[in-house]
């Protein structure tokens, strides 16, 4: 078989494989698909069953009005009681539905969304979810999840623990969870199990079939985290199982360039009289790794060897030392290692073993380090002299975040910035979501002006479209300028503005001739106004958190306390991302840690991509930085054993078969070419 995985003739496309608009799912039209496709990248029944809950809702327990909690997340029901749809200030709609139990009254509020008011009328029956608030001692939940309570309940909906998928502008929640019911009814059956069975025995994995049913509409709590871990412990396989492919034939046709880079480590140990362990996980690789050892020193053996005594004898002498060397040449191999005429011993775990000493250790080189546990790289670097430890390379060809390195190399040095300047007061961060927010920041940014302070105004990010953000900021420059501050100076900065034109209103706002700057991203960095005191960003949910965190330390940079108000403005048509928005903005509120932030922004917005689909010439390969992504059920930090456990059985499963050419493992095989054949190539050419 083949082991160009990405070059084969692609299979024909099953059930699974076409698109929803001719999948017979009922409601789910040429239009909605579309829209699935293009905000989403839910194309076919496949896509659409693995795009797996955000969060869940567990409408199966309510609790009464009166029992409800300020500040708490909770879920009650009741009859509605009055519906007020009406135009506030500055044009602004505002929807009130009130509801009733025997216990009490509760308001449920949405603000600018104004074609709600249709769907609520008097007398129905609501299940309602969100955080309570008071305001002028009404209990309130602003954007609530809700449903409506049909007889004999729907247990699509309602009565049961309820998923909560991310969704896209046209196509609610609650669309998509019928078309996931609809689709887990019609083509459940056909999901096929990638893994090789004696894996899934070993580990006591469910099935996939069981695995993405229990993942949609869970029956308990415990049910649902053992099928999370069953897809997220899959789809590390997969992509290790195909990273391990990919690498082994690199190894084989051309090489990675490490073990070039670990001979010319091994050469300057030897200038210094020292010799060099390097140790692989495997035998095979091990005897890899000795072969090619071997064959780059070739070239130099009728060069004189480094003036060392006796130390190497008459050359460069390289040991192979696994637990296949036994008899008169293990012996002679460890005679050699002790006596300091080895110059490089190659090998596996038999490095570290009782018996195995080096005359004069001085680097330790370690291959592929996440196969191998902390202690094992601590006993190798024991076998150095007395009171001085050898340097240590370690090596692997395998891209892994920045934070897994991070996090699987622990216990090497790691430098950290944590502290602030001297004098500098972290600054205070609020999350506005009303009017009065809004009215009490302009109070704010009025108050500070008055004691000669300045303040920033950041536009909403409008992505993929510079012209339009422009348009945006100019607007709201406007809007600033005429409406809400006239008796100020302000100013506008944007990213289309010549750079004598930027610099012209930041040398204006350094020199405390502007009082306020609308301005868009364009000052997240580079921007030291230590006079500036007070930030509104708006439609803050659009950002990221390492964004916002930035935008943040543009105030507070001086000695006075300073205030940071995040304004969020969230699309109607997608309920969950309210829970989303808030957890982010909320992280912001609550530390000014921008690692802690950084962290907690890659595990809510994804990864992105891994691997790009794109020509890397055309400058069309470089992977999206945010997003799905390639990975869909896992998350990089989230997941970090479970990626360490999954990577650990795929090379082991690769070394035994490189081109996973068993029949017991053709299942895979094809989820590898399905999943990431046309993407590793970019992968390893980047």
């Amino acid at each position: 078989m083949s082991e160009h995985i990405g070059n084969e003739l692609p299979r024909a496309p099953g059930p699974l494989d076409q698109p929803l608009a001719g999948a017979g799912i009922a409601g789910l039209s040429a239009a909605v698909a579309t829209r699935l496709a293009k905000g989403l990248g839910v194309r076919t029944v496949r896509d659409l069953l693995e795009h797996v809950p955000r969060r869940y809702i567990d409408l199966s327990t309510t609790k009464k009005i009166r029992d409800l909690k300020i500040g708490e997340e909770a879920t009650t029901q009741g009859t509605v009681t009055r519906v007020d749809g009406r135009y506030v200030r500055s044009k602004r709609h505002l929807l009130t539905v009130t509801i009733k139990d025997e216990t009490g009254s509760l308001s449920l509020v949405w603000w600018n969304q104004a074609f709600r008011t249709k769907t609520f009328v008097t007398g129905q029956r609501l299940v309602v979810a969100g955080r309570l608030d008071r305001n002028r001692g009404q209990l309130v939940i602003t954007n609530p999840f809700y449903e409506p309570l049909k007889g004999g309940g729907d247990q699509v909906h309602t009565g049961r623990v309820i998923p909560i998928h991310s969704t896209t502008q046209g196509v609610s929640t609650t669309q998509i969870r019928r078309f996931v019911h609809t689709a887990l009814q019609r083509y459940g059956s056909l999901v096929a199990d990638p893994l090789p069975g004696s894996l899934v025995e070993a580990r006591g994995l469910r099935s996939r079939e069981a695995a993405i049913r229990e993942v949609h509409f869970p029956t308990s709590e415990k049910q649902m985290r053992a099928a999370r871990h069953r897809l997220v412990f899959e789809e590390l396989f997969v992509l290790s199982s195909g990273l391990a492919i990919r690498k082994r034939r690199l190894e084989r046709e051309v090489g990675s360039g490490k073990t070039v880079v670990a001979v010319a480590a091994a050469l300057i140990a030897h200038a210094s009289g020292s010799q060099t362990a390097f140790m692989a996980p495997t035998e095979v690789l091990a005897e890899q790794h000795y072969a090619t050892v071997k064959q780059l020193l070739e070239p130099l053996a009728d060069r004189a060897p480094v003036d060392t005594g006796k130390l190497f004898g008459d050359g460069f002498d390289v040991v192979l030392l696994t637990g296949s060397v036994t008899g008169k040449d293990r012996k002679r191999a460890l005679e050699k290692a002790a006596s300091g005429e080895a110059m490089i011993l190659v090998g596996t775990h038999a490095l570290i073993q009782e018996g195995v000493e080096f005359h004069r250790l001085g680097l330790a080189i370690v291959d592929e380090q996440h196969r191998f546990g902390v202690h094992q790289r601590i006993a190798l670097r024991a076998k150095g002299v007395a009171g001085a430890q050898p340097d240590t390379l370690i090596m692997t060809a395998t891209p892994i975040p920045r934070t897994l390195s991070l996090t699987l190399y622990g216990d090497l040095d790691v430098g950290t910035l944590d502290e602030m300047p001297p004098g500098r007061i972290p600054v205070t961060t609020a999350v506005a979501r009303d009017e009065f927010s809004r009215a009490r920041a302009y109070r704010m940014i009025r108050t500070e002006v008055a004691r000669g302070r300045q303040a920033f105004i950041i536009c909403p990010l409008v992505e993929d479209s510079a012209s339009l953000e422009v348009k945006a900021a100019e607007s709201e420059f406007e809007r600033i300028r005429s409406e809400v501050f006239p008796e100020l100076r302000v100013g506008l900065v944007h990213g289309r503005m010549n750079a004598a034109a930027k610099e012209a209103v930041m040398t204006s706002v350094r020199r405390g001739e502007l009082d306020v700057l609308v301005a868009t991203t364009v000052i997240e960095v580079g921007v030291d106004i230590p006079n500036a005191t007070v930030m509104i960003v708006e439609d803050a949910d659009r950002f990221g958190l390492s964004q916002l965190h930035q935008l943040r330390g543009r105030v507070g940079r001086g000695t006075d306390p300073a205030t940071c108000f995040l304004f969020t403005a969230i699309d109607p048509l997608a309920e969950e991302a309210r829970a989303d928005a808030m957890t982010r903005l909320n992280a912001m509120a609550s530390t000014n840690d921008g690692l802690k932030l950084a962290e907690l922004d890659l595990e809510l917005r994804g990864g992105g991509q891994l691997f790009g689909r794109g020509s890397v010439e055309e400058g069309k390969g470089a992977p999206a930085q945010v997003g799905r992504g390639d990975l869909r059920f896992a998350n990089l930090t989230r997941d970090l054993d479970v990626l360490v456990e999954a990577r650990r059985e795929a090379f082991s499963l690769v070394d035994d078969d490189p081109t996973l050419a068993s029949p017991s493992n053709g299942a895979l095989l094809g989820e590898v070419r399905r999943r990431f054949a046309d993407r590793l190539d970019w992968l390893f050419a980047s």
